[in-house]
């Protein structure tokens, strides 16, 4: 084998580690674009799971108050039924 020939298989063998690099560094960087988006869909989810418990809360809220206001509303059919003539 001559030295040409070594040196030839050095230089394909470089050039073949240098795209395996470059590959390399690509499929990097698209994780690390991944990791941003899955980070970014965590950080929207937990925003829309709070404003859910906020709007629960108000359901709720308003859920209480709608029976105050029948039982108000009773209350005051009682009182008006004791006018009566």
């Amino acid at each position: 084998m001559a030295v040409n020939d070594v040196v030839k298989q050095i230089e394909e063998i470089s050039n073949a580690l240098i795209t395996f690099t470059e590959g390399t560094d690509q499929i990097n960087n698209s994780i690390f674009e991944v990791s941003d988006v899955a980070i970014e869909a965590a950080n929207r989810t937990q925003n829309i799971s709070a404003a859910t418990q906020q709007q629960l809360a108000s359901m709720e809220e308003i859920s209480s108050s709608s029976l105050a206001l029948a039982q108000l509303a009773e209350e005051l059919q009682s009182l008006v039924k004791l006018f009566k003539i």
